[in-house]
């Protein structure tokens, strides 16, 4: 228990530096230089909602978050008098998830693993303080955990909390419950299901009726919004745009079609066959990124809980990693410091589309590394530990 505080310690640390030049920017108190370091969808979600004055998301203001996190930001707002007091007080919750993560995937990988690829990630670092990612990650993370010992209902319950954070672990809830069909365990699927989906109701429900119900965003982020400049479609959009078709459209298509048909074809029966429920957890986010045209930094984040739980290759890792650090340190400049008109602008984007590049190749990599896991070829890779007991069947 005392190694998994010093991780829960450290997680926390990491995410308090990450936070402090978030907090520090927004004061207006960085030099120019370093404006890429004090970026912050906090500061966002302040000025953008116009929350000052202690207004409750949906219920006074739009607010472009799924539920839990303007719930949170509610709360926060309420106790906060300004925006130094606000963003503080997400540093803490989010630097509290940090913690919380590491102690679970502690007990679940062990504090090694947990310290090396959550804790000291330079992901960590970098990502946790620009967004709510990090409540997301430990939440699906802990869905996954739950599903390898066998706890469908909580294992479904958690997933739908993290879904209402962030909507992305939506993706693993049909490869989990595939797997209890192909198992035979019918009831337990439907159980999942019947928690997933009823706690997800729940939670959405009071932000969906309310006055600027949350459920509006949901359809403009599906839809509406563009390729981002960080994400590999982005290149296709244009190309495809220069030639006098709607390339926003022709990316929606490409990239909802490619998605479903790896889903189906690929993650659906490596899910099904892996003896580790995880495996379908890793595969399915990992699809969700390599087909998303909103790919932004912080989503890395997304990934680090496999990386602990399951086997993965260092390699990976480190080409990840490469990559999310050269996109850190160029799309931010790229937005924040340098100007349209620098000479730098040119080698700034030859860097940055250089990362991403790199980054899609770090994904490709991890998704063949979980899909080796799942088929029980793991001889080249790291042991990982297993929990007392092990899944149930």
């Amino acid at each position: 228990m005392r190694r998994e505080v010093w991780v829960a310690a450290v997680a926390a640390l990491v995410v308090g530096v990450s936070v402090t030049p978030r907090i520090v920017g927004a004061t207006g108190s960085l030099p120019h230089g370093l404006l890429e370091l004090g970026w912050s969808d906090v500061l966002a979600t302040w000025n953008d909602s116009r929350l000052p004055g202690h207004k409750i998301p949906y219920l006074d203001v739009a607010f472009a978050y799924p539920p839990i996190v303007g719930y949170l930001a509610g709360i926060i707002s309420l106790l906060s008098g300004g925006f130094l007091g606000y963003a503080i007080l997400w540093g803490i919750v989010i630097a509290f998830a940090a913690a919380a993560g590491a102690v679970v995937f502690a007990r679940a990988a062990g504090p090694r693993r947990a310290l090396v690829y959550w804790a000291c990630a330079p992901q960590l670092l970098l990502l946790s303080g620009i967004n709510f990612d990090v409540l997301a990650a430990v939440l699906l993370g802990t869905a996954a955990i739950a599903a390898r010992r066998g706890q469908d209902v909580r294992a479904g319950a958690v997933l739908a909390l993290a879904t209402a954070t962030k909507l992305f672990p939506a993706v693993a809830a049909p490869a989990q419950i595939w797997r209890l069909l192909a198992e035979g365990a019918r009831r337990r699927a439907l159980l999942a299901a019947v928690a997933f989906v009823g706690l997800l109701v729940v939670v959405y429900l009071p932000a969906s009726l309310a006055p600027y119900p949350t459920t509006r965003f949901v359809g403009a982020y599906a839809v509406e919004v563009t390729a981002n400049i960080d994400s590999p479609w982005v290149i296709v959009e244009r190309a495809i745009s220069a030639i006098g078709v709607d390339g926003h459209l022709a990316v929606l298509a490409l990239t909802y079609a490619g998605f479903a048909l790896t889903y189906v074809m690929l993650v659906l029966p490596r899910s099904r066959r892996a003896h580790d429920p995880v495996v379908g957890f890793g595969l399915a986010t990992v699809t969700l990124l390599l087909w998303s045209r909103l790919y932004s930094p912080q989503y890395s984040l997304w990934l680090l809980p496999f990386f602990v739980l399951l086997p993965l290759r260092v390699r990976s890792f480190v080409l990840l990693t490469i990559a999310d650090v050269g996109v850190f340190f160029t799309i931010y400049p790229l937005t924040l410091v340098i100007d349209p008109s620098d000479p730098l602008r040119s080698a700034f984007l030859a860097a940055l589309f250089a990362s991403v590049a790199l980054r899609v190749v770090a994904l490709i990599l991890i998704w063949r590394d979980i899909a080796r896991v799942g088929g029980g070829r793991q001889s080249e890779l790291t042991p990982v530990p297993v929990p007392a007991g092990g899944p149930r069947r």
